[in-house]
């Protein structure tokens, strides 16, 4: 699949560059599968599978997140990897020498007709103990805000297929994950608290992995649909996968009525499932000008997608006003 960039015209050169160049390991073998790739929608993975020799839009400044956390993971692989002992010692680890660190390992499993492949950020043990998986994470503030339970799952997923791909190693059933928000502000973890804003922009999670006969079953399953996805796409002329991306998937954002205290407000005030229920809140607005609006479902998710030209469920999405 050829990269094609657009939108970049008001970009410096320089920076084109800088956000165009990966040096991700990418394996040309038909039947590899990534960790990452196998986490998503089946329907999403099949039309990739089946149409990799399609030419592949990308605006160039939908890059600056991965430019970001690839940043982040170098700087973390190059510190773990060259940190002394004395500076280990000034930062709280009494014993370097009992701490052991690997970094950006690759393994790989035959699963089904697939080969899936992943590569860790770190494993890591301290005097002899299991060792423990830990992965950096670069995020929005929001993404853990609005559903904390979705990421740690995901999370969970991740990690616990690393650990499936690592079986020579007797890693704990508990995974850290280091999260570093990039949109964070001193002042919103302040007045938001309540809500969960974290408080630092900084953390870490900690993540409870599956069981390896639970993530052999998920693996199993996953590469199964996927496999059949993209034999009925085939047996269609290229027109339907015979899957579907659920909600959950695409990242739905459900419908509802959002209620604006003043005219000109930027953000909604509260957001109501029915119009009567945002109508009452109108009537009872201290200022005139309180208005309401319909929020239709939205799938966040389609916004993101590299093959939404040949995706059935997107057209839909089109006509029905989803995207």
């Amino acid at each position: 699949m050829k990269m094609v960039y657009k939108n970049f015209n008001n970009i410096h050169p320089l920076l084109r560059a800088m956000l165009a160049y990966s040096d991700y390991d990418h394996d040309d073998r038909e039947n590899v599968i990534s960790c990452t790739s196998i986490m998503k929608p089946t329907q999403m993975v099949a039309l990739e599978r089946s149409n990799k020799s399609a030419d592949r839009a990308m605006d160039i400044e939908g890059m600056i997140p991965s430019v970001g956390g690839t940043a982040l993971h170098n700087h973390l692989e190059s510190a773990l990897n060259n940190t002394d002992d004395e500076t280990w010692k000034g930062i709280g680890v009494s014993d370097p020498g009992e701490l052991e660190i690997i970094t950006e390992v690759r393994e790989e499993t035959p699963i089904g007709d697939h080969i899936v492949s992943g590569k860790f950020d770190v494993l890591f043990r301290y005097k002899a103990s299991k060792w423990q998986l830990a992965d950096m994470k670069s995020m929005s503030v929001w993404g853990i805000m609005i559903d904390k339970k979705g990421k740690l799952e995901e999370f969970c997923k991740q990690m616990s297929i690393y650990r499936y791909l690592n079986q020579d190693k007797d890693i704990d059933d508990i995974a850290v994950v280091l999260t570093w928000f990039t949109d964070w502000s001193k002042s919103d973890a302040v007045i938001k608290a309540k809500q969960g804003y974290p408080q630092s922009r900084i953390g870490v999670e900690m993540v409870n992995l599956w069981s390896l006969d639970q993530t052999k079953i998920y693996l199993e399953t996953k590469e199964r649909n996927i496999v059949i996805a993209m034999q009925r796409y085939a047996k269609s002329g290229n027109k339907d996968t015979g899957s579907r991306c659920s909600d959950e998937e695409l990242w739905m954002k459900k419908s509802g009525w959002a209620y604006y205290s003043k005219a000109g407000a930027k953000r909604a005030t509260k957001v109501v499932d029915s119009f009567d229920q945002a109508e009452e809140l109108r009537l009872k607005a201290k200022d005139p000008t309180a208005f309401v609006e319909e929020r239709k479902p939205k799938a966040t998710r389609c916004n993101y997608c590299a093959v939404t030209d040949f995706c059935p469920q997107y057209a839909e999405h089109i006509v029905k006003g989803m995207v």
